[in-house]
């Protein structure tokens, strides 16, 4: 979406090369929605959908909230997830706005701005179950929190509401989310000109003026796009409640899913619908103070640093939160890695029981009845799937969207509400529709009277379709606005020059074009691989009867309870850092390809 629009597309129509891209959310979010919408209407029974237009599952939800003398359950639920949701809000957008303040404002070299930015990203690529049990050796009854508050003299007993409690869902959701905030904070910040705070500075204006007055406000699109973010995902989380609530805190996203697992479709997906239109209540009001789709395509002017060799109070203190921030973010995986090397006698606290590779080969071994290595191995192949998948399909629309392509407003704002939309109705929705699918191929072969065929045929859902699909439309949206990203900086000078020499367009994007955005479409496909290594929410619903790893790892929570687990932890993270040192080394080898296509 750059101000200059070369042809490298010929003379074909750019949907072409977007056709793909949209084809994806249609089938995997449009149509989902529409069926959640549809099924909300009609009737089941325990072995079949009818499609009978009632509003019955709308009167189940609201069954007892026309008593105004006590809150129905439905209001409870929502209340809950809304507290949820307002002081993981509050709580993420001051961290978060904190610490890009830092990064933007108070640390003077590029290199370690970046260097720094990377430490806070790193655990986003690590799996999220994990970070959430990685707070049980510190907060758990006999964790190390309450040991050195009884050691300390300062309780008597030990605090039982420090675990699987709403102070510890709260704790888990900034832990995991905070960054939602860090990055468009960080880059609206990086977009202001410096200038401005110097001249305001000039003019007698405070540092807090300054703040109030200068950077809060230019800093408003961020904060917005931060918050739409945050929002969006705890309204519908059942993940992080659940297993950072005992399974004993409710929260509307906890209700689907139980409804969802009874096969009570329409009272599912009416609760979903409600959902919906409150998430997108919040969205429009919000989106009214910013043009989401302008911030994207403006081009990205990084100011430069500020070289003032003073280092003031409010320098060090943000200093010493950042530190803080650090240590909250890196210390309970530190924990868990640390733990997972006792020996045969340890525990999941402290202190640590001798050391040993123990629990790594009880690993190996398997856990119970959970075949873990074949959901590793179902992980793996779907997530270099999906990582292939991410980096085509997003370089092809980001090519796409840099010529005139007609509809491609309405092609991007439905990529951004496939980012925003809460993960559990898009898998709900996709769940949907292959069970129906289902249900019409079943009809056909008894038409067609093929018993054979009839009793051999199982489901549409699986690893490559459904939940394919589902990891797709989580994965694209970044993959999508990286290179919107990278084509804003491009020169398309470049181009010309190589189609002035003779080249032709394929060589021209070979030679001149792919070296020179190489390292990102590196970096799209470490997105790809490492959101759908993680992902749980979308594939919850829509995977059929296999499961990934994280869908393992989610369930084997409740019931393992040894160290064990931690070595899957530590396992996972490996991998983890294993693709994102691969990354690096690939985007180092693209640049110097990019540099050298550059020269002349």
């Amino acid at each position: 979406m750059s101000s200059s629009r070369p042809d490298t597309g010929g003379g074909g129509s750019p949907w072409w090369q977007a056709a793909p891209f949209a084809l994806v959310f249609v089938l995997f979010l449009v149509i989902p929605i529409a069926l959640v919408l549809m099924v909300s209407f009609w009737r089941a029974t325990e072995y079949e959908l009818i499609p009978d237009f009632t509003i019955a599952s709308y009167l189940d939800v609201f069954e007892g909230c026309s008593n105004l003398d006590e809150l129905c359950t439905t209001f409870k639920t929502y209340l809950s997830t809304l507290k949820f949701c307002l002081l993981v809000w509050a709580i993420t957008l001051a961290l978060g706005f904190a610490i890009a303040f830092f990064l933007a404002f108070h640390v003077r070299t590029a290199g370690m701005q970046t260097a720094l930015f990377i430490v806070c990203t790193v655990p986003f690529w690590t799996s999220n179950v994990i970070r959430m049990i990685s707070w049980v050796p510190l907060l758990g009854r006999n964790g190390l929190v309450n040991q050195g508050l009884a050691a300390m003299g300062v309780v008597d007993k030990p605090l039982d509401w420090l675990l699987f409690s709403d102070f510890s869902v709260v704790l888990a959701f900034v832990h995991l989310y905070t960054l939602f905030m860090i990055v468009p904070i960080f880059n609206s910040m990086m977009r202001i000109d410096r200038s401005l705070l110097e001249a305001a500075r000039d003019a007698g204006a405070s540092g807090w003026q300054v703040l109030m007055h200068v950077v809060v406000p230019l800093s408003r699109t961020g904060i917005l796009i931060g918050s739409i973010f945050v929002i969006t995902i705890v309204m519908g989380d059942f993940v992080t409640i659940g297993v950072m609530g005992g399974q004993q805190i409710a929260s509307v996203g906890k209700v689907i899913q139980v409804q969802t697992s009874y096969l009570q479709f329409p009272a599912a997906a009416a609760n979903a619908v409600i959902l919906l239109a409150v998430v997108l209540m919040f969205i429009w009001g919000l989106t009214r103070a910013v043009d989401i789709r302008r911030s994207c395509d403006a081009n990205i002017h990084r100011s430069p640093l500020m070289r003032d060799t003073r280092r003031s109070a409010g320098f060090w203190a943000l200093a010493g939160l950042f530190g803080l921030f650090v240590l909250f973010l890196y210390g309970p995986m530190i924990a868990i890695f640390v733990l997972s090397f006792q020996g045969p006698e340890g525990g999941l606290v402290f202190p640590m029981r001798g050391a040993s590779l123990h629990w790594f080969v009880k690993l190996a071994e398997g856990i119970g009845v959970v075949d873990i290595w074949a959901a590793f191995r179902r992980s793996l192949m779907l997530g270099t799937v999906v990582m292939v998948l991410t980096v085509i399909l997003s370089l092809m629309a980001g090519l796409a969207f840099r010529r005139k392509l007609r509809g491609g407003g309405v092609l991007f704002y439905l990529t951004v509400a496939s980012l925003i939309m809460p993960s559990i109705i898009v898998s709900l929705g996709i769940g949907l529709q292959f069970r129906l699918l289902d249900s019409a191929v079943k009809m056909v072969l008894t038409a067609l009277e093929q018993p054979e065929w009839l009793e051999t045929y199982g489901t549409s859902m699986g690893l490559f379709t459904s939940a394919l699909g589902a990891q797709l439309t989580w994965t694209l949206p970044f993959g999508l606005l990286i290179m919107f990203a990278v084509f804003n900086r491009f020169d398309p000078a470049y181009e010309e020059a190589a189609r002035d020499l003779g080249a032709s367009r394929w060589q021209t994007f070979r030679h001149v074009v792919l070296p020179m955005i190489g390292p990102s479409v590196v970096g799209v496909g470490m997105f790809g691989f490492t959101l759908s290594w993680d992902e749980i929410a979308r594939s919850s619903q829509a995977i059929g009867d296999v499961n990934t790893l994280p869908l393992e790892l989610q369930g084997l929570t409740t019931t393992v309870t040894t160290p064990v687990i931690y070595a899957l932890g530590t396992a996972t993270t490996v991998v983890s850092f294993a693709v994102i040192l691969a990354t690096l080394a690939a985007m180092a080898a693209f640049r110097r390809r990019g540099a050298r296509a550059r020269q002349p």
